[in-house]
């Protein structure tokens, strides 16, 4: 494992394209990575928060004009979809909160990004919301990459026991996502009148 941090130290250089890009592809590895090679020393923290806060910038934005693409493009009214309706309903009923939630919800948020791209959030609304999510979250989740690599000791434990312990970490996470995930569903079929379509 020495070997592996002393070839990301070479081209540490790298690693702020690769946080800006891993940001807008796969930020939860991301941070979790490179908050374990902050704890190293391989990368600088806040730096790479930095970097990570304006990659969700742009990763919300991006998500946000694909809604308003598909928005202008649209043939059929979305009532024709009682289900798209329904989400439609409770994003724009309370569309900041919903932006900033779904920020820690796995791959959840680009559902509510477009949502809300599509539903006519504005721009203004949506930096309200993505700015302090992204400062939040990329921070969250960078910490407890630093704090499971000073905990654990990753880079220096065998094999086995970095499964053992990554598998547990992401068992953590896919619950606290899956309760997250379920308080929005809840909120969608009160609204479509308690019938899933």
């Amino acid at each position: 494992m020495h070997t592996l941090l002393s070839v990301i130290a070479s081209y540490s250089f790298l690693a702020y394209p690769v946080v800006f890009l891993g940001t807008i592809i796969e930020g939860d590895f991301t941070f979790l990575l490179f908050g374990a090679l902050s704890h190293e020393g391989v990368v600088h923290f806040w730096g790479v928060v930095g970097v990570g806060i304006l990659g969700s910038i742009a990763h919300d934005i991006i998500f946000w004009n694909i809604g308003r693409l598909i928005r202008q493009r649209r043939k059929k009214p979305l009532s024709a979809s009682p289900s798209a309706q329904a989400v439609a309903d409770v994003v724009s009923s309370n569309a900041p909160l919903y932006i900033f939630l779904s920020k820690f919800v796995w791959n959840f948020n680009r559902i509510i990004l477009v949502t809300s791209g599509f539903v006519g959030v504005t721009f203004k609304t949506l930096i309200r919301s993505a700015v302090p999510a992204a400062c939040l979250w990329v921070t969250v989740i960078m910490s407890l990459g630093f704090v499971f690599a000073n905990q654990t000791a990753i880079f220096k434990q065998r094999l086995e026991i970095v499964g053992l312990i990554l598998a547990g970490l992401l068992l953590t996470l896919i619950f606290i996502q899956f309760m997250l995930h379920r308080f929005f569903r809840l909120r969608v079929l009160k609204i479509n009148g308690g019938k899933e379509k």
